[in-house]
């Protein structure tokens, strides 16, 4: 009943009624097993609601900003005194409904948005510091005594308390603090006591904090709250937080501007079961500036739901109408300062991605042509991409939408990146500037022209990605007036005119009063404009062959031949990058110097395979054998292969590796070699020593590969198995060998004895050929492989369960990796064979863990897997999979979980319970 007791004896007749339902003043009194529970239950609630001990004071005052008043500031007095703490507070007094909460072991009110907390389990936590608890509240005056029975929950009337309510105010507490108990820690806690826990409170307006300490020293401290309606364009409350320490007299206020907002449709929570709204409130610190506007204040702030829970954490739709009221006064351009550093953590479900999400696509932000714009399309132009007077350089019709605006400080962009804001990439400045047209560029300043050419050296320095990009730029003056790209061949600084140029070369002079200023000329030159030199003659050169289709070239062989030993006498190198070339072949025909093969000095010969194949291919003519003296020759064989890319002997063999690899690993069934001709070819791939490499570089297995099998049948690779001595005692095999292709016996004659080994070896790291059932996809380490996954749907669970626990050496790497995590799910879920039916191999038992006499048939707590000699370690390996192998603590904690909402009887919960006490320390963590 939400009723107060109209007298002292209607008041006192409800706490008889109470202690008559908990049966303590019936004739039988109350005793027995189920007492006995519920007492030591009681104690171990109120021991464990928190940490701190002093957390209690938290609870009290958000019961207190529950009740009802009628005094214009209502206050909260919390006093400290001769090893006694007294708490006042000018409600209008307890209901019985208030009473009958404190008095149950968990709460019968049903909260609705604008209530701040419990008045149930959260007052047992006064029991964490007090021996006796006094209560006088309208008519109401009784007391919990915790060494009573159930004397936590049971109020006794008392005629005597220890004190009389506080003038002015209608309810008083007061609480013998406990021997065991050191008093400092709650003095300490009393003078943390921050106005800040005002901020979000419903009623409380005034807390004033007295202690009076043995030695008669005291210090008081008054805590107060002022809500008054928002200046400067806002709607909703400035809120003035202030304290005053009578004892230092030190007085402080904090600002804030708090916008709140109603939030509806909020998620089931069994302890608010009828509660689907709540009032969401957001504080921002701020200040008053110079000039008479918000500034925001950063500092480490709290979220508050009912009690402080952690930092940061809001909902999405509430924050997001707080940016919205944010934008239409002084805060617009400074609010993304609020922004944490850290990631967003809250209470609700899914608010991180909520307001992540909020953020990068809530249109918030101002551009530089004044519209809001979302944080994922807007750009913060970097300083170093802005030109005169802060302007972006590649500024246009096209960019002001996209731009940030200018408003927004260059010290905030910390703040503005957290928020999802990215600034102009150096790929996004290069779009921007194309869309300038020429006109634009010509009519731009000197100062202009210079900024840029700073941005795109930096560029051009920093990587290759964009250096294509820079040099199609129309950025580059030419003496005659027009503007051209540096993808233009044949530009050249205007002091190569001093150099003799060569006849009929097309070449172009950059403008004299470009290179007058140092940023340009400095761009110019990464650029590779150049004065005309040797160099230059070598890049005409190169420039012919690399675009020159063979009727374009010189018609006679020698002029060819020349242009290559011009290169090798000038010093030219490629640098590794490969540069298109013409040569001539034995045969006298064009050919790139890629497709031609030296003459090798000696034969390097792999049998009769290689010397076929060889006939096959074109090699360099006799020409340039003789174009360069005896002295150099060598030299200059070295240098038509590592400079212009001639092939030597190796490469021939790679090219013919390739063939063979391609024939063997051929689409079309009908085209697969027979068995002799396919173990031949790829004897002499294990003879030649070809690896399969990854795009990365690295050797990876090539399971595309077709080998013949022991039942005369082609197969893929990775679908074959290797015979292995060593694992003929696996109890697995005979099943394994039956079901699962194996490579022809062939294969292992195809090489001599010594080279066995080596080549069952290769076999295995070059084609992924296991000789153990595969576990993992070749192409997904995340997925079973189709056999493994034949197995889990076919195999007896205890003879795949062998499989692992014998393969484990094997197998636990790929487990045990960041994809493993799918792999242990997949298996963990499979149902496997136990004593008592079919269960998920991760709800089952090795051993049992429970004593039978303890458990209900009903139960089926601890499925107990069917495998041979359960208590082996060699079993160990399956508590990754979620397995119970031995009695600890989490065990007890996931039984009590399992068994929520079944008929378990209260013995085997006790029983539980008592297991978690005895183990708590062994892993305190697990029960928090």
């Amino acid at each position: 009943m939400m009723e107060r007791p109209k007298t002292r004896a209607d008041a006192r007749a409800h706490i008889n009624r109470i202690r008559k339902d908990k049966g303590i003043d019936t004739e039988s009194g109350s005793s027995g097993t189920f007492t006995d529970d519920l007492e030591a239950t009681l104690k171990i609630i109120a021991e464990g609601l928190y940490q701190q001990p002093t957390r209690f004071l938290l609870e009290v005052l958000q019961n207190a900003d529950d009740c009802s008043y009628d005094d214009p500031t209502p206050t909260m007095h919390i006093f400290y005194y001769k090893n006694r703490l007294r708490i006042d507070y000018n409600e209008l007094g307890f209901t019985e409904r208030d009473v009958d909460a404190i008095c149950k072991v968990s709460s019968t009110k049903t909260l609705s948005a604008d209530q701040t907390g419990e008045k149930g389990i959260g007052f047992k936590s006064v029991f964490k510091i007090a021996k006796k608890v006094w209560v006088l509240s309208g008519n109401y005056s009784f007391q919990f005594d915790i060494d009573r029975k159930l004397g936590m929950i049971t109020p006794e009337w008392e005629e005597n308390p220890p004190g009389k309510v506080r003038d002015g105010f209608t309810t008083s507490i007061f609480l013998e603090i406990r021997g065991d108990f050191e008093p400092e820690q709650l003095v300490q806690e009393m003078k943390s006591m921050s106005p800040k826990h005002l901020l979000f409170l419903r009623k409380i307006r005034r807390i004033n904090i007295n202690i009076e300490a043995q030695d008669g020293e005291t210090w008081e401290t008054t805590l107060g709250r002022k809500d008054e309606p928002s200046r400067y364009g806002y709607l909703h409350t400035t809120t003035t937080l202030s304290q005053k320490d009578t004892t230092s007299q030190k007085d402080k206020t904090w600002v804030y501007w708090v916008y709140r907002h109603l939030a509806n449709s909020l998620p089931s929570e069994p302890k608010r079961a009828h509660c689907t709204q709540s009032v969401i409130s957001l504080a921002f610190p701020v200040r008053v500036a110079r000039n008479s506007k918000y500034e925001p204040v950063i500092e480490e702030q709290e979220v508050y739901a009912t009690l402080p829970v952690r930092n940061f954490g809001f909902k999405a739709n509430a924050f997001r109408s707080a940016i919205e009221q944010l934008n239409t006064g002084h805060l617009r351009y400074t609010w993304p300062r609020y922004m944490p550093a850290s990631n967003f953590i809250h209470f609700f479900q899914n608010v991180n991605g909520e307001v992540k999400g909020m953020l990068l696509r809530g249109e918030f932000l101002e551009s530089i042509k004044g519209d809001l714009v979302s944080a994922l399309s807007v750009r913060y132009v970097p300083q170093s991409m802005r030109g005169r007077n802060n302007v972006p350089l590649a500024l246009s019709d096209k960019t002001e939408s996209k731009y940030l605006s200018l408003r927004y400080a260059d010290s905030d962009w910390d703040s503005l990146e957290r928020i999802g804001v990215r600034a102009l990439s150096e790929k996004e400045f290069l779009d921007d500037l194309e869309r300038l047209d020429d006109k634009r560029i010509d009519r731009e300043s000197k100062e202009w022209h210079a900024q840029v050419a700073k941005v795109l050296t930096r560029m051009y320095q920093d990587s290759d990605l964009y250096k294509e990009r820079i040099k199609g730029l129309p950025l580059i003056p030419l003496s005659n007036g027009t503007w051209v790209s540096a993808s233009v061949d044949n530009i050249f600084f205007p002091e190569s005119q001093e150099v003799p140029i060569p006849d009929n070369l097309n070449v172009s002079f950059l403008h004299p009063e470009a290179i007058k200023n140092d940023d340009l000329r400095f761009l110019f030159q990464k650029l590779d404009i150049k004065p005309l030199s040797v160099s230059k003659i070598q890049d005409q050169i190169l420039g012919l062959h690399s675009t020159a289709e063979p009727m374009e070239l010189p018609a006679a062989d020698d002029v060819l031949v020349a242009h290559a030993a011009y290169l090798f006498q000038t010093g030219w190198k490629s640098g590794g990058t490969p540069v298109p070339f013409w040569v001539i072949s034995e045969e006298g025909k064009r050919q790139r110097s890629k497709q031609v093969y030296l003459s090798p000095t000696k034969r390097d010969s792999y049998g009769k395979y290689f010397d076929q194949s060889r006939q096959k291919s074109t090699f360099l003519h006799k020409k340039y054998y003789q174009a360069v003296g005896p002295e150099v020759r060598d030299r200059w064989i070295s240098w038509l292969h590592d400079e212009l890319e001639v092939q030597n002997s190796p490469e021939f063999v790679r090219k013919l590796q390739e063939l063979t690899v391609k024939q063997c690993s051929t689409p079309d069934p009908l085209q697969i070699p027979n068995l002799n001709d396919l173990i031949s070819q790829t004897v002499f791939l294990f003879r030649s020593k070809w690896v399969n490499r990854s795009i990365w570089g690295q050797p990876t297995p090539f399971d595309k590969f077709w080998f013949i099998t022991d039942n005369e049948q082609c197969h893929r690779a990775g679908q074959v198995y290797l015979e292995h001595r060593e694992l003929q005692s696996r109890q697995y095999l005979r099943r394994f060998r039956q079901e699962f292709p194996f490579l022809h016996k062939e294969y292992y004659l195809a090489v001599n004895k010594h080279e066995s080994d080596e080549w069952l070896t290769w076999l295995r790291e070059s084609f992924g050929i296991w000789n153990v059932p595969r576990l993992v996809s070749p192409s997904d380490h995340s997925e079973f492989s189709a056999d493994f996954q034949r197995i889990l749907a076919t195999w007896p669970s205890t003879e795949f369960l062998m499989l692992l626990s014998e393969e484990w050496g094997r197998y636990k790497a790929y487990f045990e990796s960041k994809a493993g995590a799918k792999l242990r799910r997949e298996l963990g879920s499979t149902m496997v064979s136990c004593r008592d039916g079919s269960w998920p191999l991760e709800d089952t038992f090795t051993i049992p863990v429970f004593p039978e006499n303890k458990i209900q048939s009903t139960l089926h707590v601890q499925p107990l897997l069917d495998i041979p000699e359960p208590d082996s370690t060699g079993w160990s390996f399956l508590e990754i999979f979620g397995v119970t192998i031995k009695d600890d603590i989490n065990t007890c904690i996931r039984t009590l979980e399992k068994i929520q909402g079944s008929k378990a009887s209260q013995s085997f919960v006790s029983f539980l319970y008592s297991k978690i006490q005895e183990k708590f320390d062994e892993n305190p963590e697990a029960v928090k």
